[in-house]
């Protein structure tokens, strides 16, 4: 009598952790869903002069200006040619 009760206390957690698996799993796919859903009418409504967030704001980067590369030769202060001289 004890086994039998022991074994159907065992099948019955194992019931119920079961249909909370998978309560947890549909309401993963149900947003993962939702989520799909969401991205599809995100991407229709990017703009081409930036890119647009899930709430409308449109975000502007500031780009960095390249720098202007400069020949070896050119524009050395005097103290530096000086002290290149000495070493080589």
């Amino acid at each position: 009598m004890r086994a039998e009760i022991s074994k159907t206390t065992k099948e019955n957690r194992e019931f119920v952790r079961n249909v909370e698996r998978a309560k947890m799993l549909d309401g993963i796919k149900a947003k993962a869903a939702k989520k799909k859903i969401s991205a599809n009418t995100e991407t229709k409504t990017a703009t081409k002069g930036g890119e647009e967030t899930s709430r409308g704001e449109r975000r502007v980067f500031a780009q960095v200006p390249l720098a202007k590369k400069r020949k070896l030769d050119e524009e050395q202060p005097e103290r530096v040619q000086r002290v290149l001289s000495k070493i080589f």
